[in-house]
């Protein structure tokens, strides 16, 4: 896999290639000028009076040469500086860009997980507090309706209960009558005694109607006990019902509530989730573009200075081999190339050239 190191790495010894190529195409250029004078020269006889002029401008062209090639030398360097420095801020622009996207992303998941993770409490709160309304509901239906039918059986119970108590008092009464008048048969023919069997039949005659008139009595009593015993029971099973209806309503009010409670507490969690998250998202955007954009003017000065280093560099080298060459121009015995070297090495030592001392002026030229 290619990296962007790769890449720079790629274009920096593409550059320096580049830069190989044009020093050694100078070079060979001035070997050329140089070579075919030469060949000429040496085609003179040794008394021609042209070879002396031949072999002036043949050195001249080789000092030129030599200055040409120092030159390029330190364009080459001032080049090769700009582009090493530009492409070393592009490796921090892109390794911030990375950094900055790293980041943004991480941050980014850990807000959706957040906020996956609150939706997901959220949920289970919901569903958890909605069945226990419903569970809470169906209880509170189902206890009234226990509650309704216990009150319903008792009040049954105690009216039955009660008529049962008094139909064994009349019973009790009519048991006692015959029991009392079985006993008196013993009477009958004791000694001292005027009571006889007639005495006994006028008692049972007499007890007859007794018994029929607490027996009309007792079923008059019975019906009335009956017919009243419903209607209570009735009144009982009305207001009974009555109450379960409005414990009922009770519930379904309270369910209700718990379900708008549940209701509302789930849009609130869900709203600040959303909100945490949307806060999060926001900020990391935020931050992802002001970290691109320190990044990008971060590389963008490095780039410009490093562009104004190198006119500075160009014009200086420019400067100092025009001014060289006229030196040269006016005294072939001037070292051009040297004062070259000295621009050269002052660059190469982190300068601009400008510590080297110009040539000064004389007549259209420089002298030293």
């Amino acid at each position: 896999m290619v990296t962007t190191s790769d890449m720079i790495t790629y274009l920096k010894k593409a550059a320096q290639a580049d830069v190989d190529y044009a020093k050694a195409l100078e070079a060979n250029l001035g070997v050329y000028q140089k070579a075919w004078r030469q060949g000429i020269c040496d085609g003179l006889s040794p008394n021609d009076p042209a070879r002396s002029l031949w072999l002036t401008e043949i050195a001249f062209v080789g000092k030129v040469g030599d200055a040409r090639n120092v030159y390029m030398t330190g364009l080459g360097n001032a080049s090769m500086l700009y582009t090493n420095t530009t492409l070393d801020a592009y490796a921090v622009f892109n390794a911030a860009c990375w950094t900055a996207s790293d980041t943004y992303y991480n941050g980014m998941y850990g807000a959706s997980s957040a906020y996956s993770s609150s939706m997901r409490s959220a949920n289970k709160m919901y569903a958890r507090a909605g069945f226990e309304a419903d569970k809470s509901h169906t209880l509170a239906i189902f206890s009234a309706a226990k509650t309704e039918a216990i009150a319903n059986a008792d009040a049954d119970y105690q009216i039955a209960k009660s008529n049962a108590a008094a139909s064994k008092t009349a019973s009790d009464s009519a048991t006692s009558t015959l029991d009392s008048l079985f006993s008196h048969l013993g009477n009958i023919g004791a000694s001292g005694s005027s009571y006889d069997f007639n005495a006994w039949l006028s008692e049972a005659s007499s007890t007859s109607a007794t018994l029929t008139t607490l027996n009309n009595t007792e079923t008059t009593a019975r019906n009335t006990r009956i017919s009243n015993g419903n209607i209570q029971l009735g009144n009982l099973k009305s207001q009974n019902a009555l109450t379960r209806k409005n414990t009922d309503a009770i519930s379904d009010l309270v369910w209700h509530g718990a379900i708008e409670t549940n209701d509302a507490n789930y849009m609130v969690t869900a709203f600040g989730a959303a909100t945490t998250y949307m806060t999060a998202a926001t900020g990391l955007g935020t931050t992802y573009a002001s970290s691109l954009n320190t990044a990008y003017d971060t590389y963008m000065i490095a780039e410009s200075n490093a562009w104004n280093k190198y006119v500075k560099q160009a014009n200086r080298l420019d400067q100092a081999y025009s001014s060289a060459i006229a030196q040269l121009t006016a005294n072939p015995n001037f070292d051009a190339a040297g004062y070259v070297q000295q621009v050269v090495a002052s660059q190469s030592s982190g300068g601009t050239g400008s510590d080297v001392q110009p040539l000064a002026r004389i007549k259209n030229y420089y002298t030293v």
